[in-house]
């Protein structure tokens, strides 16, 4: 496959954009996906470097990491891709890591042939709008350690097959609209309290319901525990303080409701009324105007483009949004593991949320320009969503919700319209699978292009037989006999060389240049010959009717022509043969069968 339908296919896969060589660094396979494309336009930002005519795997592609030709890491977060994925995805079989988060346009539900991507250790969708049911085929993908699908729109109940992700580390299903109660193992049925080595619970903002009880023992490893906003009842399992340094959120459930629970630290959080705290900007104060798109850079007081969204603390250890020591040690953490300039951020909006959350406004400047491309975007974008950011001790578990970065909107660094039209034909009725078929079958008949024609002139020689207008377009009527291909000759006769003359291993005869027969004389010729047959005449075994040839193949004639043996087989020079070669033509032997 060329590298532009490749490269046209995967940006179709992330629904914003559209993807490789024809046998270049990409396997082939990684190119057979694509994804379903609204019906009508729509703005669908991609990354420059995917515009380029290279190769997904050439490494000049943002987001997209290779290994022996295969891809293996896909992460675009925050780059503002709209559209649905496609159940092609699971062609790309040896994904290991896939972070699509925070793109607020990428819906629809979550393709099952997910569960074919074995090799996947961590799938991140968090803060993207997709729905439906949580597919069950995610229990295929025994290397998964860290899953997190919160902050989308995900229904319907947690699939019990979760619990045989025996190296699960990270679990987060928080913000959704999950129902249901929780899976526990019961005999062959698997359950999440077969998660042994998971270190985070993140079940808040659910409608999750009923007791607790079997889902803690012993052997966990839990560290969080979030279940608040949620519909749990009954007690509070003994075993959860067999687990030691585990922190545990339950607000808002009706298991709070108990008397002997409603004060405790499961169940409440001390919010003081005090001035919260914000990242002065008093070196700046009215320096500069910036337009309403913008923001002043804390560092050099200008106006720039800021990376921004919320930090959501669901279990922080302190209760003063006041705490300068504190926040200032999130900022320095924050410009420090995201290679920015000392400075370079903005926290503002402190507060304790209504579900008593530690939320955060945090903006990101760039270090030198006034917006950030979408190479520096991915990679701030997978610090935050896979948690390689390490947050100050005291502030526990985060989650981040970027809001849409304006330069994308607005310039975009590559925009796209894609519609029907646009892809080869869609049609709304058949969907996107029906056309990345279609696509597929396409391609494929134009790479064999050459090798089809061939074939057909093979079988049907006379398939374009007579294309002057006083030609006749009808194939001859053959009895026997078969079409040779001039390469076909050329090779048996070592370039029609003068050392295959008549005489020796079968026989080809060649019409000189010079010879004016037309293609219905000739067509007229080959179809007579093959229909005499005679123990005493040579028989017409085929033809050649190519690059302007015509050329006759008889059978081997081991005792001579009847020429040879009436006047001799080296008398060439008769004036009588001077005169009638133009007609005769020139007999030259041949070595194939």
């Amino acid at each position: 496959m060329k590298a532009p339908t490749r490269r046209a296919l995967l940006l179709l896969l992330l629904v914003a954009s559209s993807v490789p060589a024809g046998l270049c660094d990409t396997n082939p396979q990684d190119g057979h996906f694509g994804a379903k494309v609204p019906d009508e336009p729509v703005d669908q930002n991609y990354p420059s470097s995917w515009t380029s005519s290279g190769d997904p795997c050439d490494r000049s592609w943002d987001g997209i990491m290779c290994s022996n030709g295969r891809i293996t890491t896909l992460g675009v977060a925050s780059v503002n891709l709209q559209g649905t994925m496609s159940n092609n995805i699971g062609q790309l079989s040896q994904l290991v890591f896939l972070d699509l988060s925070y793109n607020t346009g990428l819906t629809g539900p979550l393709p099952a042939s997910i569960g074919n991507l074995v090799q996947l250790t961590t799938l991140i969708v968090a803060g993207c709008s997709f729905n439906g049911g949580i597919p069950k085929e995610l229990g295929n993908l025994l290397k998964m350690s860290f899953l997190a699908l919160n902050s989308n729109q995900f229904t319907g109940t947690i699939p019990a097959s979760l619990g045989l992700l025996s190296n699960l580390y990270w679990l987060d299903l928080a913000d959704n609209h999950l129902t249901g109660s929780l899976p526990i193992s019961t005999g062959p049925t698997p359950g999440l309290d077969m998660l042994i080595r998971t270190q985070h619970f993140h079940f808040s903002k659910n409608q999750l319901s009923g007791p607790l009880t079997g889902l803690f023992n012993s052997n966990m490893s839990l560290l969080h525990i979030l279940f608040d906003a949620n519909q749990f009842s009954g007690p509070i399992p003994s075993e959860v303080g067999t687990i030691s340094s585990l922190t545990v959120m339950l607000l808002n459930n009706p298991a709070c409701f108990d008397e002997s629970l409603s004060g405790g630290p499961f169940c409440s959080v001390q919010q003081p009324n005090v001035i919260p705290y914000r990242t002065s900007m008093d070196k700046c104060a009215m320096t500069t105007r910036c337009p309403s798109d913008q923001n002043q850079n804390p560092v050099n007081c200008g106006c720039a483009f800021a990376y921004s969204g919320k930090m959501i603390f669901r279990a922080a250890l302190f209760k003063d949004s006041s705490d300068s020591v504190m926040f200032q040690q999130l900022e320095t953490s924050l410009w420090t593991q995201s290679n920015l300039r000392a400075g370079a951020v903005e926290l503002s909006d402190v507060h304790f949320n209504s579900d008593s959350y530690l939320q955060v406004q945090v903006e990101l400047f760039p270090s030198s320009r006034t917006s950030f491309n979408h190479s520096e975007l991915i990679v701030i974008g997978f610090l935050l969503s896979n948690h390689t950011y390490k947050q100050p001790e005291k502030f526990g578990p985060y989650i981040f919700i970027a809001d849409k970065y304006i330069p994308f909107l607005v310039a975009g660094g590559n925009k796209s319209k894609f519609s029907t039209s646009a892809i080869a034909g869609i049609a709304a009725a058949a969907g996107g699978l029906l056309v990345i078929a279609l696509i597929l079958t396409g391609l494929f008949a134009f790479r064999q292009k050459r090798r089809n024609q061939k074939l057909k002139v093979q079988t049907k020689p006379f398939a374009r037989w007579g294309t002057m207008p006083k030609e006749s377009g009808k194939a001859p009527q053959l009895k026997g006999v078969r079409f040779f291909t001039f390469e076909e000759l050329k090779s048996c006769t070592e370039n029609f060389s003068d050392s295959y003359e008549i005489g020796v291993q079968g026989n080809t005869g060649r019409r000189n240049a010079g010879s004016m027969q037309g293609v219905v004389e000739f067509k007229n010729e080959i179809e007579l010959l093959s229909r005499v047959h005679h123990s005493n005449l040579v028989s017409l075994i085929g033809f050649c009717f190519e690059q302007g040839e015509q050329m006759l193949v008889y059978e081997f004639v081991a005792g001579g022509t009847l020429r040879e043996n009436l006047v001799g087989k080296y008398y060439i020079l008769m004036n009588f043969e001077s005169q009638t070669t133009p007609i005769l033509s020139t007999g030259i032997a041949i070595t194939c069968s």
